[in-house]
């Protein structure tokens, strides 16, 4: 009787989560990574370049440092992370028309001082909550449950439903702007939707398995 228990255990409350949460925020790191890249015409642009994961880095190491939170609260606070700074990197990027390399430029400043942020924090913090910070910074599955496999999945789902109807204008918008709307593609709305989407789905699988590098 005790092996039945152990086995639904070890795979259950264990393995499958850990599985599952990993199947779809690698699932949605890669949608995100796509979005970015056929949307600023370049194969190497990744969302860990413009800042975003940054973003939720600083947020999730000042929950810890400063406001001791962990799981769902820590999670929550990695997501907000991502969505303002995505918000700042947008306001300085759109507000001249959009510029691929101006957005790639902003981005890496503003991921510079937020990576300046994390580790002022860190050298203040105390050894416990600098062990947590690493581990997060690191990237984990170990708190991986079935919470996260809901939320990620449903993230994952949404995000398709989200992502492929913009399929049609990203294509068009590589081919330029004046060529895309003449195509009847509303440029700027259909650029602001597909960085919501991508950003979104970003922050949701960082807070749930922490700073994923993109190769």
């Amino acid at each position: 009787d005790d092996a039945p228990t152990g086995i639904n255990f070890v795979i259950g409350q264990l393995r499958l989560p850990r599985a599952l949460t990993a199947f779809a925020c690698g699932a949605l790191f890669g949608m995100a990574g796509a979005s970015f890249q056929r949307l600023l015409h370049n194969p190497l642009a990744s969302p860990d370049i413009i800042g975003i994961t940054e973003g939720a880095n600083t947020a999730a190491v000042f929950a810890i440092v400063v406001l001791g939170l962990s799981g769902l609260q820590l999670s929550a606070f990695a997501v907000a992370g991502g969505l303002v700074t995505a918000t700042i990197v947008a306001l300085l990027t759109f507000h001249h028309g959009f510029a691929p390399q101006r957005l790639v430029l902003i981005g890496i400043a503003i991921g510079a001082m937020l990576n300046a942020v994390s580790s002022w924090m860190l050298i203040r913090a105390n050894q416990w909550d600098i062990q947590s910070a690493s581990r997060w910074l690191t990237g984990s599955l170990a708190d991986a449950d079935w919470t996260y496999v809901f939320i990620t999945i449903t993230a994952l789902a949404l995000g398709l439903i989200a992502i492929v109807p913009l399929s049609r204008q990203l294509d068009m918008l590589r081919l330029g702007d004046d060529v895309a709307a003449g195509l009847g593609v509303k440029v700027t709305l259909s650029r602001a939707a597909v960085v919501i989407v991508a950003v979104l789905m970003l922050s949701i699988a960082t807070s749930a398995v922490g700073p994923i590098a993109f190769v």
